[in-house]
């Protein structure tokens, strides 16, 4: 809507990119040479391209260029602020709908909209109908609002009258590019519906569920991101996501390894974005059998994928085995070298060091983590910041442990010291946190466990 109004209003040439491309540099070099004026690019997720755009950004080949983009707030903030925030002249947080929102949603609806329903209510039902019942999300806020039925009701039914199983397992299919805001290839949506043991042609599968799955220059997506997440979380059933999700990454293990080398952007996406822990984990909605029933599947067919191992290691970090998550992160760093793989294994390294029986058993683990993080922090981007935030709440926690607060004295302020000026030179929520935590503990002998109940991870 932003890109449509600009085109609208402004005489200055407005451009759309509705997912990731593998060539952005060569589409904004393109654009930039057939426009001798400015000119503006809209593009709705900018994560899986920050770092080109970043660079393109950084020269000088671009003069004319106006980029406009969206991104989720934790995704902006954790991934993609620190490097394109330098090149930003503005930026507007959008996220749930406020009363005067909801006062002229109802104004627009009355004049241009499904007002049937609407108008029998009282003004003070028509708010709470848009405002309340929808937790101040606009678009549950409108189908509940005009149809009068519930949002999951809606989707309840849409599931249920799509047809029969072959098109349900299609629907959840392309939900899983769709939940990510991304589309699958005709491809790879043939091959996993194949591995499902569905003949129909992907064309035909696409025509008869017309309105909910969206087809467009042969890739697939479902109708809307909000509707899949509701749709995948409350209505289908887990075993139904686990066999679609398995048969999707068998359609990507029939490429080379590592996978997201050797697929289209967008399709890269869905990759690296269903494989992910948290993902899988909360769409099996914390079944560890069925988690695991993902990840043990592919240790033959992605057995040199990296990126395999290291959310494989990280799915069994989050259910507490922490021995075998060691294992799969070891062989995660043998199937290929990349600083998120090494962060998350020194991570590993002190979390079963912290739990160790003696300080015996912790030193080897400690002293190996602390060389990987040093020299990930040696290399790391003056923006990421997490090595040094692991290594000092990591070594600081261990030494507690082993030697209390009189024996960790000295490491804490050296902590203190190199997390204050990490800081300073880019200051961060999460380094603040660290530089609270541990001045906390200098200042009071007080300090928030690292590894305790509830940790987390980077990656």
């Amino acid at each position: 809507m932003a890109a449509l109004h600009v085109s609208k209003t402004s005489n200055a040439p407005v451009y759309f990119l509705r997912e990731a491309v593998s060539d952005i540099k060569d589409v904004i070099a393109a654009l930039e040479q057939i426009n001798t004026s400015r000119f503006y690019l809209f593009i709705d997720k900018i994560e899986a391209m920050h770092n080109e755009i970043a660079e393109i950004l950084d020269s000088s080949d671009v003069k004319h260029i106006c980029i406009v983009t969206a991104e989720r707030l934790n995704i902006w903030n954790r991934r993609v602020k620190a490097r394109i925030e330098p090149h930003v002249s503005k930026t507007f947080s959008v996220e749930k709908i406020r009363r005067p929102d909801a006062e002229k949603i109802l104004e627009k609806l009355e004049r241009f909209g499904p007002w049937t329903r609407l108008q029998t209510l009282s003004p003070a039902e028509r708010m709470t109908a848009i405002f309340s019942k929808a937790d101040r999300q606009l678009l549950i806020g409108l189908m509940e609002a005009t149809t009068g039925l519930g949002f999951i009701n809606i989707i309840d039914s849409d599931f249920k009258n799509v047809g029969d199983d072959r098109h349900k397992k299609f629907l959840v299919i392309v939900g899983l590019a769709s939940i990510h805001r991304s589309t699958l290839s005709a491809r790879i949506v043939g091959t996993a519906l194949s591995n499902l043991g569905v003949v129909e042609d992907v064309n035909i599968m696409s025509r008869e569920t017309e309105g909910i799955v969206v087809t467009n220059s042969k890739k697939y997506s479902a109708r809307h991101p909000v509707y899949v997440r509701e749709l995948f979380e409350k209505i289908v059933p887990t075993t139904l996501i686990r066999d679609c999700l398995i048969a999707v990454l068998e359609a990507f293990a029939d490429y080379e390894t590592p996978v997201i080398k050797h697929v289209g952007k967008a399709d890269g996406i869905v990759f690296r974005s269903i494989i992910n822990h948290r993902f899988v984990r909360e769409m099996m909605r914390g079944d560890e059998d069925k988690v695991r029933s993902v990840y043990e599947t592919f240790e033959t067919k992605f057995h040199i994928d990296g990126l395999y191992w290291l959310q494989y290691g990280l799915a069994l970090r989050d259910f507490d085995r922490q021995a075998e998550a060691l294992e799969k992160l070891k062989t995660a760093r043998e199937a290929f070298n990349s600083p998120h793989i090494e962060h998350a294994y020194a991570q590993q390294l002190l979390i079963i060091a912290s739990r160790s029986g003696t300080w015996e058993e912790a030193e080897p683990l400690l002293n190996e983590a602390i060389e990987a993080l040093r020299e990930l922090n040696h290399v790391a981007q003056d923006a990421d910041t997490y090595p040094i935030v692991t290594l000092a709440e990591g070594h600081i926690t261990i030494l507690l442990r082993f030697f209390g607060v009189e024996g960790t004295k000295a490491v804490t302020q050296q902590y203190a010291n190199e997390l204050l000026v990490a800081f300073k030179r880019n200051p961060s929520s999460r380094l603040q946190e660290a530089v609270t935590n541990v001045v906390t503990l200098a200042s009071t002998g007080t300090w928030k466990e690292a590894y305790g109940p509830g940790y987390g991870d980077s990656n």
